[in-house]
């Protein structure tokens, strides 16, 4: 809406319809040959200033977190003008939302302008301000005004709105190229930096297995299975497949399906349509289409629902997905990578995991050994880990007392490689600018019991192996006697989430 006051246009002041055409097709043409935000801006001021034949002007920019506006560039303006100028925009791109732009062919005797100093200050005559708006959002204004009386016209500030639209798609496009380059080079730097397993640390033989299967898998588009306990770097293993694979420039998304209920989950990897249901007010794509021509990695997929199964047997075997709420089918190009802690055979076997779509997952499997199970790896993890910590902390690297260290490589680590990295955080703070050594153990006496029962003379690791659920029975109980019964400092000993230990109490009836 316009709030114009009536006036007859000079033919010899205005463009003609003609003209008019002719400028727009030829400003939308410069300006979609531009790539860079800032040269467009600076072509939108320039233009506008040149089609009106405006002595003055400045394109302002909205900030989204502050809700503010801010004058980006300026043309010919006095700091006075550009302050009135700045303040006055505000208020009216506050209003553009409803499609309010504004001409005063006579702003000193304007109403609206009595608060502006400049208007009288600079004998500013006539000015326009039009929203700068592109996807139904404002993103900013242009300010023009003259010193001459008249000079503006009702179909100057339509052409003006007009070439505003076309500048502001102009703009938010060449935004949008800018971040597609630059996630581009991020995720390049990303899998240069992930290319050489440098999170992925181990010299045993059986990591040295592992590594040799992530160079095979990584060559090959079929979709792969990790299996290990928690904590033991499933993700890690992922994302080194990914980052040296053909897809390795493209993204690697994640979800852990045992975190979020089925109709959650179903709405995240498959996306829903506006309406689907309560709180669905836009359409959203889910992980499946974000992830397209790049990896998705779905952890623990062995606690998926029936339900979810078969929704992910359905996507595997089609190479399509639907929306939530939606019918139509949409293409996905996606390389599946799933981890779980479970035995899935076993699993499916008890008839609580699709048959089919194991077969569909363990085309590829990597099995990770648990950190009791790697000699040698313990000395390395912690070694990598104090260098982490030290470099995050701007301090020298610690180091470990030998006689720590000899408890350390004892100790069975039931939270594997996550409870170790957890427990050198906790050392590393307690030690200050000291080495790691026994005496911290009485400032941590829930580390100290775990630990002193694989001191000299405490309970030998080398013992038979336990199988997998009594020995994680055991481990989960000598957590919780040394926490006292506290579960969230019992998951800190284990160096799991607590979600996953009120998980395994409940499975093991604990």
């Amino acid at each position: 809406m316009q709030d114009t006051p009536k006036h007859t246009a000079d033919p010899d002041k205005s463009l003609s319809i003609d003209r008019r055409l002719v400028a727009v097709y030829a400003m939308i043409r410069k300006l979609n040959s531009q790539s860079d935000p800032e040269s467009i801006l600076e072509s939108i001021l320039d233009m506008a200033l040149e089609v009106v034949r405006a002595e003055r002007g400045m394109v302002l920019l909205h900030d989204e977190d502050s809700g503010k506006f801010s004058v980006y560039l300026a043309r010919n303006l006095e700091h006075e003008t550009i302050a009135d100028a700045g303040a006055f925009s505000s208020g009216i791109v506050a209003q553009a939302g409803a499609g309010k732009a504004v001409l005063s062919l006579d702003a000193r005797n304007d109403n609206r302008f009595n608060e502006l100093k400049s208007v009288s200050l600079y004998g500013i005559h006539a000015l326009m301000c039009v929203p700068l708006r592109a996807h139904d959002k404002i993103v900013g204004a242009v300010y023009v005004d003259s010193k001459e009386d008249g000079l503006f016209t009702p179909d100057d500030l339509r052409f003006l709105e007009a070439f505003a639209d076309h500048a502001a798609l102009a703009l938010a496009n060449a935004r949008r190229r800018v971040e597609l380059v630059e996630d581009t080079e991020r995720l390049h730097l990303e899998a240069a930096e992930r290319a050489d397993r440098g999170n992925l640390i181990g010299g045993s033989p059986q990591m040295k297995k592992v590594f040799e299967l992530i160079g095979k898998v990584a060559a090959s588009e079929l979709p792969v299975l990790i299996q290990g306990e928690s904590g033991t770097g499933k993700e890690l293993v992922a994302q080194a497949i990914h980052y040296e694979g053909a897809r390795k420039t493209r993204v690697f998304v994640t979800e852990n399906c045992a975190a979020i209920p089925d109709t959650l989950l179903q709405s995240e990897l498959f996306g829903h349509v506006r309406g689907a249901f309560t709180g669905a007010d836009r359409n959203r794509a889910g992980l499946f289409e974000q992830a397209h021509e790049g990896t998705l990695f779905l952890d623990e997929i062995g606690d998926m629902s029936p339900m979810m199964q078969a929704q992910i047997l359905r996507a595997l075997q089609e190479g399509e997905i639907r929306r939530v709420g939606g019918t139509k089918p949409i293409h996905v190009d996606v390389r599946i990578i799933a981890a779980t802690h479970r035995d899935l055979q076993q699993e499916t076997a008890a008839g609580r995991f699709r048959e089919d779509l194991l077969y569909r997952l363990q085309v590829l499997l990597i099995a990770l050994p648990p950190l009791r199970e790697r000699p040698g790896d313990v000395r390395r993890l912690a070694r990598h880990f104090l260098q982490r910590i030290a470099a995050e902390r701007g301090k020298a690297v610690q180091g470990i007392e030998g006689e720590f260290l000899e408890r350390m490589e004892r100790y069975t680590w039931p939270g594997n490689v996550r409870q170790l990295q957890n427990t050198l955080q906790r050392l590393s703070l307690l030690a200050g600018d000291g080495p790691i050594g026994v005496d911290l153990l009485a400032l941590d006496p829930g580390l100290r019991r775990l630990l002193e029962d694989h001191g000299p003379g405490g309970a030998e690791v080398a013992a038979a192996p336990l199988s997998l659920s009594s020995s994680e029975r055991d481990r989960i109980v000598e957590a919780l006697r040394t926490a006292e019964g506290n579960r969230s400092r019992a998951a800190r000993l284990l160096g799991v989430s607590r979600a996953t230990i009120y998980r395994k109490i409940k499975e093991l009836e604990l």
